[in-house]
């Protein structure tokens, strides 16, 4: 009953990403394991991290030359990786290589940075909002119902994940309130001399691009400091205040996040995977488990570490869409597993799961724009 969720589950979504850009990841994914824990132990310039650059640039060279040797063994192997051998037609050169692996490391920072600090915080969120929990959960059964009997999470596909509204939403309030990149630290370069407000901007100058002061500004977003996804729930609403470039969870223009579909979907699939099995209790330094203020700054997650899940159990209410167990009952790490296709077996708490009240009842939400911008189930009311 005292295991972090969080404990477990960030080593499965780092190493689902390492065989997402590098295939057969293993080692890629024991590396960048090592290098994250390194960095909440000892910070960002830990002699592991400086390190973790020349593991993974010797990991690449090594699969490179195995594919070039041996490429019957990646055959049909879905990666990033393969996709680059394969352009490249087995004949990269040393500088092409480095620069593959510097966009593989900035992918690395991006993917295990940005999407593990936002999953910490969305989880969060959501399963200390009796509300949203619900919504959530009514969403995922209904678009499982609208699929036919029989549909897993497994079984949608990006369409249908990005279809999920209010999880979506969710995701978009996490990243505008608890983000590195964009919100805390984006860098650009003048490419002409300019002026702004007063201020000579000299060609060839680094500009910080300071995202959350649009974010946590009152006049763009009431109540700044709440998580309200409902204020993203009205497609129309959501488009225009992406237009304005009032929310940039994701960037603007030619610079925008080219993950963000991938980070979507990953991410949509993995909560609504948890919500559909399970309860778990917020924990937190704070008196009575509130949620904490984030003060992290860039590359700095001492507040999102103190979040705690526990006492993760199966919910009553599987919800079962076609009577022949489309839920069926699984162990601990299940959502987990189902990203990075690891079949875990862990101990389960030594504790009866106790019987829960119907989900679905309404609740006060800690929203207090639930009733102004949409309901809990996603339909605005805008």
């Amino acid at each position: 009953p005292d295991q972090n969720v969080f404990e477990i589950l960030w080593t499965y979504v780092v190493q689902t990403n390492a065989d997402m850009l590098y295939g057969n990841g293993e080692n890629a994914g024991t590396i960048v394991c090592r290098t994250i824990d390194s960095i909440n132990k000892e910070g960002l310039f830990s002699p592991r991290v400086r390190k973790a650059g020349d593991d993974l640039r010797a990991v690449l060279v090594e699969s490179y030359e195995d594919r070039v040797k041996n490429p019957e063994k990646y055959q049909g192997e879905d990666s990033l990786f393969e996709e680059f051998f394969t352009l490249s037609k087995g004949s990269a050169d040393p500088d092409m290589l480095q620069g593959f692996q510097q966009f593989m490391l900035t992918l690395q920072l991006a993917a295990n940075g940005n999407q593990l600090v936002t999953i910490r915080w969305l989880m969060s969120h959501v399963y200390a909002d009796p509300e949203l929990l619900a919504g959530v959960r009514r969403e995922v059964r209904q678009k499982l119902a609208e699929k036919g009997p029989g549909t897993t999470i497994r079984s949608l596909n990006l369409d249908d994940l990005l279809a999920l509204q209010l999880t979506n939403a969710c995701i978009t309030e996490a990243v505008r309130l608890h983000s590195d990149i964009p919100a805390k630290l984006t860098l650009r370069q003048a490419d002409v001399d300019m002026e702004f407000k007063g201020y000579k901007v000299p060609k060839g100058s680094t500009i910080f691009l300071y995202a959350d002061a649009v974010h946590k500004d009152e006049q763009y977003f009431p109540k700044a400091g709440n998580f309200c996804p409902h204020r993203y729930t009205n497609p129309k609403v959501f488009n225009k205040m992406q237009m304005d470039r009032e929310i940039v969870t994701f960037g603007h223009g030619r610079k925008r996040c080219t993950g963000e579909l991938h980070a979507r979907a990953q991410i949509s699939a993995l909560l609504a995977s948890f919500v559909l099995r399970f309860d778990m209790d917020l924990q937190t330094n704070e008196p009575q488990n509130r949620m904490p203020e984030d003060h992290d700054g860039p590359f700095v997650f001492d507040t999102a570490n103190t979040l705690c899940l526990v006492n993760l159990r199966r919910i009553a209410d599987t919800g079962d869409l076609d009577g022949k167990g489309v839920l069926a009952e699984q162990d601990l790490v299940t959502a987990a597993s189902l990203l990075s296709k690891r079949n875990i077996q862990l101990p389960r708490a030594d504790r009866q799961t106790p019987a829960l009240a119907d989900t679905d009842a309404p609740e006060a939400s800690n929203c207090p724009f639930s009733r102004f911008f949409g309901s809990s189930d996603g339909d605005a009311a805008i």
